[in-house]
């Protein structure tokens, strides 16, 4: 083996999840369903980790465009993603193998981060207040789905990138190879997370049900807790790509 050399290439998957859900409504008809939304680009610039939520992170002036005509019936619009940190990173080795260069890549650093985007999440102002608890909690729930399944797959990365090793003959192929193996983990994740929101919302959003949303909230307290290992983990970063070390939360 010779003229081995590497490069560390940022993964860049911001198309993972944008998922909107309005919660608290009287029905749950199809305006209101959690929805997934694939995007280039974030949402926002302003993002918030996971942590409690007030009703002073729902900061939107108004709904999105497909909502507005729908004001009256809702409570809240939270909007949220799973994105790969920005410390994740995969490298990619060449190496030459009887007069052919063979290209080797593997996950260096690969850990996920549930958001919330407050200029893009919006409360009712006509809100009454003997609802806001319940609302605020509501929100407060899928925010917490949204942080298991990113521990979920932090969880799945640290097992899977320990052997995922991809060869190829071109280096281009093989960070596409890289970068489609972790895009289905997402979509796995992504197709049961969805399910997972939905079954919340047909069973809070329908009606005025503190002791069912109670349920709820316990048992994604109890799911954090046993997952608490895989919350955001923060390696090492690379010394010319990541100065601003973002620190891990407890």
């Amino acid at each position: 083996m010779s003229n081995s050399r590497s490069a560390t290439i940022l993964i860049k998957l911001y198309l993972l999840l944008y998922l909107l859900f309005s919660g608290g409504c009287a029905s749950l008809p199809s305006y209101a369903r959690p929805r997934l939304y694939h995007s280039p680009e974030p949402l926002s610039t302003e993002a918030v980790s996971y942590r409690a939520l007030t009703k002073n992170d729902f900061k939107a002036k108004e709904l999105p465009e497909r909502l507005t005509g729908h004001k009256k019936n809702l409570n809240a619009h939270t909007a949220a993603s799973i994105r790969p940190s920005r410390h994740s990173r995969y490298i990619v080795s060449s190496f030459q193998y009887q007069d052919q260069m063979i290209y080797s890549g593997r996950v260096e650093q690969m850990s996920f981060e549930a958001v919330m985007f407050p200029q893009k999440s919006w409360w009712n102002p006509a809100m009454p207040k003997n609802r806001e608890t319940y609302v605020l909690q509501h929100e407060q729930i899928h925010f917490a789905l949204m942080e298991i399944a990113a521990r979920q797959l932090n969880q799945k990365a640290e097992k899977e990138s320990a052997t995922l090793t991809i060869f190829d003959a071109d280096a281009a192929t093989t960070q596409q190879r890289l970068q489609k193996t972790v895009q289905d983990w997402i979509k796995e994740s992504q197709e049961a997370l969805l399910k997972r929101h939905t079954a919340f919302d047909e069973d809070t959003s329908l009606r005025y049900n503190p002791k069912r949303q109670r349920w709820w909230y316990n048992k994604v307290s109890e799911q954090l807790s046993k997952l608490a290992r895989w919350r955001q983990i923060i390696r090492r970063p690379h010394p010319q790509e990541y100065r601003d070390t973002m620190k891990s939360q407890p």
